[in-house]
């Protein structure tokens, strides 16, 4: 932690909001001051040591402008509740901070958009572009690749060169997409599952055995497509 670090709100209180307390703590220039949820989702005062209050009350607490935001929920609704989770403190006045971590390989001809997870290990390579509101935990982008807006990788998933992934999709634990494909909007990869040919908007591929499967919106509860916005501050 920096000797004068910036305050930082975590809106989400999980095993994943406390993950990224501690991220923010040891390794950025942030400090965390406590934890922000919808008020249906208020259950306690306090989590991990911090003050928890809702999100519809927030600027009684902290002001917007002295404190920073990261929502720190998973990829719920293939990443929407994330999305709307931004805008909303966006449109309050605050404004979304990333974290990348130290032990991240970042070329510097890389591009990352606003509010991002760059996790320990993971590997940008070169004019690689990641949009807004991307979780990448430990996994490698090859050169020249362009991620959406909202997606979320997990852990060891590999991204080969120059493919482009549409919004919303979600990449499994250990999956490959081979270079040089074209993965729509709404896409589920499943964890160790191999991509090696183009695949249309919302189309769901099964972990290990590869078997595609149509309408992963559905299966992730979410009943249509939504346009996604730019955020701005």
């Amino acid at each position: 932690m920096e000797d004068n670090p910036k305050k930082i709100i975590i809106v989400g209180a999980s095993g994943y909001a406390s993950l990224m307390r501690e991220a923010f703590d040891y390794d950025s220039p942030y400090s965390v001051v406590g934890f922000s949820v919808e008020k249906k989702f208020l259950k306690s005062e306090e989590f991990d040591g911090l003050p928890v209050v809702d999100i519809e009350n927030i600027e009684n607490y902290w002001a917007s402008s002295e404190h920073f935001f990261h929502v720190a929920i998973g990829y719920y609704g293939l990443n929407r509740h994330r999305e709307r989770l931004v805008n909303s403190m966006i449109e309050r006045g605050y404004s979304p901070a990333s974290y990348i971590s130290s032990r991240a390989t970042i070329s510097p001809s890389a591009r990352i958009g606003l509010h991002c997870v760059i996790a320990d290990r993971a590997i940008i390579q070169s004019k690689a572009v990641l949009g807004d509101n991307i979780v990448f935990y430990g996994s490698t982008i090859g050169h020249d690749a362009v991620i959406a807006n909202n997606c979320f990788f997990s852990v060891g998933s590999l991204v080969l060169g120059y493919t482009q992934i549409g919004e919303y999709s979600f990449i499994g634990a250990g999956a490959v997409i081979v270079n040089d494909l074209v993965l729509g909007s709404d896409c589920v990869i499943g964890a160790g599952a191999v991509v090696s040919k183009n695949l249309p908007d919302n189309t769901l591929i099964k972990p290990l055995s590869g078997e595609c499967v149509p309408n992963a919106r559905a299966i992730f509860g979410v009943w249509e497509k939504t346009k996604p916005r730019k955020f701005s501050t």
